[in-house]
């Protein structure tokens, strides 16, 4: 998925990845009734298992893969993301906004070490 003009990602959901997903379901429906019709041609009914498959992983993988790219405009300062012409987000918020990614939040080592150890002496 390739950013628009304002940094945003597409939308997983939007009409075109809602027909490419209908049109590998339609696909693999027909494969299936093909291996059906096929019978005891086993050269024939291997090829149908094989696109088979492969349609199988292409609708798993539209489905289940979503990623960001291109150039984020991000803040030196407090790392908050442009989301359009003047929103801008926290990192969490725009990645979570734009992908199947979610956010559980720890603290590192070198940071509990600088932020935490010296509170707790």
């Amino acid at each position: 998925m390739s950013p628009d003009a304002t940094g945003a990602a597409p939308d997983p959901n939007s009409p075109l990845d809602a027909a490419l997903t209908e049109a590998a379901a339609d696909l693999i429906d027909e494969l299936e009734e093909e291996v059906s019709r096929a019978g005891h041609d086993w050269d024939r009914l291997a090829e149908l298992s094989a696109r088979l498959v492969v349609a199988q992983r292409i609708l798993g993988l539209h489905k289940t893969v979503q990623q960001l790219e291109g150039l984020l405009p991000i803040c030196s300062y407090c790392k908050r993301i442009r989301a359009g012409t003047e929103a801008w987000s926290s990192l969490e918020t725009y990645i979570e906004q734009r992908s199947a990614a979610e956010f559980s939040h720890g603290i590192c080592p070198d940071c509990y070490a600088k932020h935490i150890e010296p509170k707790v002496r």
